[in-house]
C-alpha cells in the first residue's frame, strides 16, 4: 500500500512534465538531422539514379522527424498549459464554493443570539453619545419592550436598552408584552410624537442605530405619545449577523 504513494507522485509528474521529454527528443533529433545532413548532401551530388532517389528519401526523414517532434512538443505543452489554466479556474471555484458554504453555514445559525461585537458596539455608542450632546437640553425618554414569545427579541431588548443606557439616556426597560401580531412591515416600531422633538432626535440617532439594525426600524408617528417619549417595540424575528447586527427574517 505505501509503494503506491511514490509510484503515484512519479507518473503525476510524468503526466504533468510529459512535454520536456518531447522537447528533449525533438533537440536530439533536431541535431542528429543538421550531423546526418552534410553527408547526405554529398551522397545525393555524388550518387546516380536510383541510389541518387534513396538518399533524398532519407534528407526528406530526416527532417521529418525533427518537424513532427516540434509539432508534439509545442502542442503537448500548450495542451500542459491550457490544463493548468483550467485546474487554477477549478481551484478558484472551489475557494469560491468554499466561502459560500461558509457563508451558509453563517446564515444557518442566525437566530442564534449573538452580542454586539467591542468594535461595532463601541462605535454605535459614540454616534449615540454625539446625538445627546446634539440634542442638549432637548428632555427626551426612550423606552424599550418586546412582543412576548421569542427570546431573541428579549435579548435584543436588553442590548438596546444597555446601548441607551451606557450613552447616558434615560431609559426605561418595559420587557415582554403584547403590543399585536408580529408584522413583517415593522418588525421594530419607534412610535413617537411628531409634535416634539422626537422627530429630531430619531433623525440625529438613525446612523448609528442603522449599524445596529441594518433593517427593519421603522419610525411612526402617534399623537397620544408623549412628546419626550420615544417607545422602541421589537415586534418582528431577529436574526443575529456574526458581528452581532441584526436583520429581521
Amino acid at each position: 500500500m505505501h509503494a503506491s504513494f511514490p509510484v503515484a507522485d512519479v507518473r503525476g509528474w510524468i503526466a504533468s512534465h510529459g512535454w520536456m521529454f518531447i522537447w528533449l527528443a525533438f533537440i536530439a533529433s533536431a541535431a542528429f538531422a543538421v550531423f546526418e545532413h552534410r553527408e547526405l548532401t554529398k551522397k545525393i551530388r555524388a550518387s546516380t539514379g536510383r541510389h541518387k532517389q534513396l538518399a533524398r528519401c532519407k534528407l526528406v526523414l530526416l527532417w521529418l522527424l525533427p518537424i513532427l517532434m516540434l509539432i508534439g512538443a509545442a502542442a503537448s505543452q500548450w495542451g500542459a498549459d491550457k490544463a493548468d489554466r483550467e485546474i487554477a479556474s477549478l481551484q478558484s471555484d472551489l475557494k469560491k464554493s468554499k466561502a459560500i458554504l461558509e457563508e451558509t453555514k453563517n446564515l444557518a445559525t442566525r437566530p442564534e443570539y449573538k452580542s454586539l461585537k467591542p468594535e461595532l458596539r463601541d462605535q454605535i455608542l459614540r454616534g449615540l453619545k454625539e446625538m445627546r450632546k446634539s440634542v442638549a437640553g432637548q428632555k427626551m425618554v426612550f423606552f424599550v419592550g418586546f412582543e412576548k414569545g421569542n427570546l431573541g427579541r428579549a435579548r435584543l431588548a436588553e442590548e438596546l436598552s444597555g446601548l441607551f443606557k451606557d450613552a447616558e439616556l434615560e431609559t426605561k426597560y418595559e420587557g415582554a408584552g403584547i403590543y399585536g401580531p408580529e408584522s413583517f412591515d415593522t418588525p421594530v416600531r419607534v412610535f413617537m410624537n411628531l409634535n416634539g422633538p422626537g422627530e429630531r432626535i430619531y433623525r440625529s440617532m438613525e446612523q448609528p442605530l442603522s449599524r445596529f439594525f441594518t433593517s427593519g426600524i421603522v419610525p411612526l408617528g402617534n399623537p397620544s405619545t408623549s412628546t419626550n417619549e420615544m417607545h422602541f417595540q421589537i415586534m418582528g424575528t431577529p436574526a443575529f449577523l456574526p458581528d452581532g447586527s441584526v436583520i429581521f427574517e
